[in-house]
């Protein structure tokens, strides 16, 4: 007698087993269950979205002149959270994604030693021309672009002696017109790039300069003007 089960003419009724569950293709428009994210992941999202909040605010409140920030400050303080935040996630399995902005940070807090102390986020150009002694601001700054300021309609009996403008660039050009008859102390830095004074120039790396213009006679201004990377130049 012939086994059925050896028989090529006997066939199977039953029913078929079920393939086996595949994952949802991202390709086909399948997503991921949120659930199944690493801890560290998330943690990692959560600080680089904490950082560039914290940094538009910032950045932001700068512009609209509501406080006075020292960028220098504060890029290194955001590095230290970085750093605290990739060792700590290093400990759950990986921060990869926050060594890249530790790169970016450490980039900019290096350039950051070349910018002056007080440095603005304006871009562009920025033009001022005090006509009184009453317009004159202690100290001017600029972010990035070009800042001119004329104090050619200000006269020698003006000014009282010893009067002080400071002025910082972060990144372009930095002109000062002067009256011709005021004596003027000019004190200039430039991280990297050039002083001009009159009819001198210096250029190069971390540049100083230290001059007096004028007949030491009258009221005597004295301009602390810095930038951290491009040119000042004082003029009559």
């Amino acid at each position: 007698m012939t086994d059925p089960s050896n028989d090529p003419r006997h066939t199977q009724t039953g029913p078929a087993p079920l393939p086996p569950p595949t994952a949802p293709d991202d390709r086909a428009g399948g997503t991921p269950d949120s659930a199944t994210t690493p801890p560290s992941r998330r943690a990692s999202h959560l600080v680089g979205g904490l950082l560039l909040l914290a940094a538009g605010v910032l950045w932001l409140l700068d512009v609209a002149d509501v406080v006075d920030l020292r960028w220098r400050v504060i890029l290194p303080a955001g590095l230290v959270v970085v750093g605290l935040a990739v060792l700590v996630l290093s400990l759950w399995g990986g921060a990869g994604e926050l060594i890249g902005v530790g790169v970016v940070l450490t980039v900019l807090v290096i350039a950051s030693a070349l910018l002056p102390d007080q440095l603005s986020a304006r871009v562009g150009d920025q033009n001022h021309r005090p006509e009184t002694v009453v317009e004159l601001r202690d100290h001017y700054s600029h972010g990035i672009g070009q800042l001119t300021i004329d104090l050619r309609g200000l006269g020698a009996d003006d000014l009282p002696d010893g009067a002080t403008m400071g002025a910082s660039v972060g990144v372009g050009e930095l002109q000062v017109r002067v009256p011709p008859e005021l004596t003027v102390v000019v004190v200039a830095s430039a991280g990297v790039g050039e002083v001009s004074t009159f009819d001198r120039s210096n250029s190069g790396f971390a540049v100083d300069v230290e001059e007096t213009h004028g007949a030491d006679t009258g009221a005597e201004l004295r301009l602390e003007l810095s930038v951290g990377i491009g040119r000042i130049e004082v003029t009559p």
